[in-house]
């Protein structure tokens, strides 16, 4: 447990490195991921043991978190964060805009139980734990071993609040939380557009909302909360939903081991019951799902559709695998069932590019995203974790991070079979990384130039200068010598 001194001393203390940009320079937090990055890879196995056991995620889903965050971890360490890019980038903006700011460095990052390894991964200062308390302290001790103590804080007994009383005028540059990443307070939304009746993105839609309103138990920060489709495709999308879930789960979703688990009966009773209340108004159809879940923990609340679900619970988010799908007859009527939700993500789906377009252009959502629903999507729908710019005062890297996420979309789909457990098993790397960063080609000659220069023309100097003082002073000898004989 830390005293409110010893709290207060360090908040102190991370403030100063926040302010002063010290964990906003490239070469800090390129430190920081890789040593972030070995952690992963080395307590792998311990940490997903205790992510199964403590927070409910299947074992899959832990192994998919992990490798997702790995791949961004390397993207964001090796390419962003290359100091020579990174310098190019400076001079660039000088050149452009005649000014550069200073970065200030993340201040706060909570980590949240939805996603608790992606949820610690970024450019970090201060990370404070929502997590349950075997899981929030292993990872205090291992992180605080790992990482810089001057610019890293993981507290299982505090939030933000408490933060808030022990340090007054706390003010934290950015707060990267889940309450902050999420995908508005309605959660993300699906937009189906009128599809062929032959069109594959009717399957494809299918198998993309299946898994991202189950996927870690519907209660990440992307995770689908409903679906708004087109009066002709309605049916014909249901039915692809109800066969994927098959597909997915079994009849009996309940006994698979690819979903997550309600480790309360409370949280299984709570869906459950807002389901029944759902139906009991007489609005919304359950197409499949939403029975009431066993008393006992470790139960599985299945994958759940509500077709014509009443306005209320159009507009909610259950955080868990509930999903409500509402129709609309035209562009303008999704536009204003959108305006009516405060959903910032938006998963949009249209045999017509300029459909797609129109659409994003349109709709207020922050993002948006044509013809997929990708998995890195479902754990940072906004990007806020995963963009650079997002950790300095001003925008400083106007790219987001080039590589492609480490989980195909059209690979990892549930049901798990061994052939997609092996490739899931090689995109996770059994070694640590090393950062070797390149040296300088006569790196003596660099460090001692100056010197070198000084000395150099020191001695040129001197061997001229002597060599034309003994000159003349062997021809005065001469000249006076030969006066004095005449």
């Amino acid at each position: 447990m830390v005293d409110d001194k010893q709290l207060a001393r360090r908040l102190r203390s991370l403030r100063t490195t926040a302010t002063d940009g010290t964990v906003a320079f490239p070469r800090f937090q390129q430190d920081q991921l890789v040593r972030l990055y070995n952690f992963l890879v080395v307590n792998r196995e311990e940490l997903v043991a205790s992510v199964q056991q403590e927070i409910g995620l299947a074992e899959i889903e832990v192994q998919i978190e992990l490798a997702e965050t790995l791949a961004h971890i390397t993207a964001l360490g090796l390419d962003e964060l290359d100091y020579t890019k990174w310098k190019k980038r400076k001079e660039t903006q000088l050149r452009e805009e005649g000014v550069i700011e200073k970065g200030q460095g993340v201040v706060a990052i909570v980590a949240d139980s939805a996603a608790p390894v992606f949820s610690v991964f970024a450019p970090l200062a201060t990370s404070l734990s929502d997590l349950p308390p075997a899981l929030a302290s292993l990872l205090q001790s291992r992180l605080t071993a790992s990482l810089d103590r001057a610019a890293f804080l993981f507290s299982a007994d505090t939030d933000l609040d408490a933060l808030a009383e022990v340090e007054q005028g706390f003010s934290p540059a950015v707060v990267v939380s889940r309450r902050i990443t999420q995908a508005g307070a309605s959660g993300a939304t699906v937009l189906v557009d009128r599809l062929r009746p032959s069109s594959p993105l009717l399957a494809q839609a299918a198998r993309l909302i299946v898994r991202g309103a189950s996927h870690a138990g519907g209660r990440l920060p992307g995770s689908v909360a409903r679906v708004l489709v087109h009066d002709e495709t309605a049916g014909a999308l249901i039915d692809a939903l109800l066969e994927q879930v098959r597909v997915a789960y079994g009849q009996d979703p309940s006994l698979s081991a690819d979903l997550a688990k309600c480790l309360s009966a409370e949280a299984s009773q709570r869906l459950a019951d807002d389901v029944r209340r759902e139906t009991e108004k007489g609005t919304g159809r359950v197409l499949c799902g939403g029975a009431v879940a066993p008393k006992s923990s470790g139960s599985t609340f299945p994958p759940t559709f509500i077709e014509n679900p009443s306005r209320d619970l159009l507009s909610r988010n259950l955080d868990g695998p509930v999903v409500s799908i509402a129709t609309f007859g035209s562009h303008e009527d999704a536009l204003y069932n959108l305006g009516l939700l405060e959903s910032d993500a938006v998963y949009c789906f249209s045999d017509e590019s300029e459909v797609l377009e129109y659409l994003a252009e349109e709709t207020d959502a922050t993002a948006v995203y044509a013809n997929d629903v990708p998995l890195r999507a479902l754990y940072d729908p906004l990007r806020a974790a995963t963009d650079v710019h997002k950790y300095q005062k001003k925008v400083v890297y106007v790219s987001a991070p080039k590589a492609a996420a480490a989980v195909e979309s059209s690979t990892f789909f549930a049901p798990f079979t061994p052939t997609r457990r092996a490739q899931l098993a090689n995109l996770l790397p059994r070694s640590p990384l090393s950062l070797k960063r390149a040296k300088f080609s006569h790196p003596i000659l660099r460090v001692f130039f100056l010197q070198g220069v000084f000395l150099t023309v020191g001695t040129v100097l001197s061997l001229v200068l002597g060599t034309a003082g003994y000159g003349l002073w062997s021809l005065a000898r001469r000249f006076l010598f030969s006066r004095s004989v005449v």
